[in-house]
């Protein structure tokens, strides 16, 4: 949905046009690695629902281990530049989420040793009580907390009279948003 007005929100909130350029690369590329990122956050919260919390740490390290090192082969190596960086990200949290997959297919009874049929049944019986269960933690870990939005410009400028004053607290000494002076 935001991928055709990206730019435009970018330029919004005054990104020169190269950068604004480099964040769309870069939002396409994460933004198109989300549903691993849902389903390696769901199957964690399965498997520490179920009172397993090693598993899922170890794979989240490895995840971010292995981001770690793909950053700057993508970044460098592969002159990929800042959606190098997204792109590594993805690759990793998709190696993530097949791992955390078949982790959940060796702890669950039902899943150990076979292979599912993925039907209508499969999806009903065992894949959409699984969802269910780890959806609503996974939507709000993934979603995480979000900075408030402000686009107006920074000025510099008195704020206040001393340390007790919110909006120097908040900005800092000599650092208001326009608007925000006594």
């Amino acid at each position: 949905v935001c991928f055709p007005v990206s730019l435009s929100i970018f330029k919004w909130v005054r990104l020169e046009d190269d950068v604004a350029r480099m964040a769309v690369s870069y939002t396409v590329a994460f933004l198109s690695g989300l549903p691993f990122v849902y389903t390696m956050t769901t199957a964690e919260h399965i498997l520490r629902g179920m009172g397993n919390t090693r598993i899922p740490m170890l794979l989240f390290g490895f995840s971010l281990l292995l981001n770690a090192v793909l950053d700057p082969v993508f970044m460098f190596t592969l002159r990929m530049g800042i959606a190098g960086a997204a792109w590594a990200t993805v690759v990793s949290q998709a190696i993530g989420c097949v791992l955390m997959v078949m982790a959940i297919r060796r702890v669950l009874p039902e899943f150990r040793g076979s292979r599912p049929q993925l039907s209508g049944e499969f999806f009903r019986e065992h894949f959409g009580p699984l969802v269910r269960i780890g959806s609503p933690v996974a939507l709000s870990v993934s979603a995480g907390p979000m900075p408030p939005f402000e686009p107006e410009p920074v000025t510099f400028g008195d704020v206040g009279t001393g340390p007790s004053d919110p909006v120097q607290l908040l900005y800092g000494e000599g650092i208001a948003p326009e608007g925000h002076h006594r």
